[in-house]
């Protein structure tokens, strides 16, 4: 079996449109201790001058940066310059952003011909422990490996596309491709549809179900098993590879549970302080 460990067999990938808060900056910190080759980076002006400040105060010197060609940009009528300030999840620029998604991920591929994987993250991901991508290699006919959203009872399984290994393969460009030119088309016609609705959709009707692989929901654990992860209920902490800190709005809560977590994971007693907080507004939002 191949060791994927190595830092020749795999990048980060990661899209950074505009100026990124302290949770981000957070998830940059974490994943910048990953054994990987490098990482690369897709975004507009300020997203990339955001990212090279964040790496070079982390001392982090090497940034791989992917530039998107500008037909697509106007295509979605979006400047490479414009919106200096992050947009936030779930409006028209946000959404529109995450198209390229797809197409940074087939870039490093065709680009980094040297690659086994590239690993995409979201930057409100927590990475913990270097990701075990030896065990990837046994499947050889599985080319994506994805964030497992689904929900506790469902027969129906629902992936996040914050959280993705994706193989460096022919099958794997072409999806990539497929992904990118329908979410493209879809968007430029006015029907705003975001990378992970695109995901899911392929995946329920593709005809090859070895063909991706749902991560371990113990290891990539997504952001609403946040209160069952920090009190442990069907979670050991040892075995957490990484924390996805989605499904919460607003940037002081999102940055509030990565530190709560990684103050859990320390040892630490500020958890104790912060963790009621986060529990009392999750009452909160759901009496009023």
């Amino acid at each position: 079996m191949m060791n994927l460990q190595t830092k020749s067999n795999y990048r980060v990938t990661l899209l950074v449109f505009g100026r990124l808060g302290k949770s981000a900056e957070l998830s940059f910190s974490t994943i910048k201790n990953l054994n990987c080759e490098s990482i690369c980076v897709m975004g507009d002006k300020s997203g990339i001058e955001w990212i090279s400040k964040i790496a070079e105060k982390f001392d982090y010197q090497k940034l791989c940066v992917h530039i998107p060609e500008r037909k697509y940009l106007e295509a979605l009528n979006l400047s490479n310059t414009e919106e200096n300030k992050y947009s936030d999840f779930g409006n028209e620029r946000f959404i529109k952003l995450t198209t390229f998604k797809w197409y940074l991920i087939k870039d490093v591929l065709t680009q980094h011909q040297n690659l086994s994987f590239t690993l995409f993250s979201d930057l409100d991901v927590v990475w913990l422990k270097e990701p075990s991508l030896n065990k990837f290699a046994q499947f050889d006919n599985t080319f994506l490996f994805v964030q497992d959203d689904s929900s506790l009872k469902s027969l129906t399984k629902h992936v996040c596309s914050g959280v993705m290994f994706w193989r460096n393969n022919n099958f794997s460009k072409e999806t990539l491709k497929f992904l990118f030119e329908n979410q493209l088309n879809a968007n430029t016609e006015g029907k705003l549809i975001p990378d992970e609705p695109i995901l899911n959709l392929w995946i329920k009707n593709s005809s090859r179900k070895d063909s991706f692989m749902l991560l371990p929901k113990s290891e990539y654990v997504i952001g609403h098993r946040f209160y069952h992860l920090i009190m442990k209920f069907g979670f050991s902490l040892n075995d957490l590879i990484c924390f996805h800190a989605n499904y919460v709005k607003g940037e002081k809560r999102k940055l509030r549970r990565m530190k709560i977590l990684i103050d859990r994971l320390n040892k630490g007693t500020n958890w104790v302080i912060y963790f009621p907080i986060e529990i009392l507004l999750k009452v909160w939002s759901k009496l009023f």
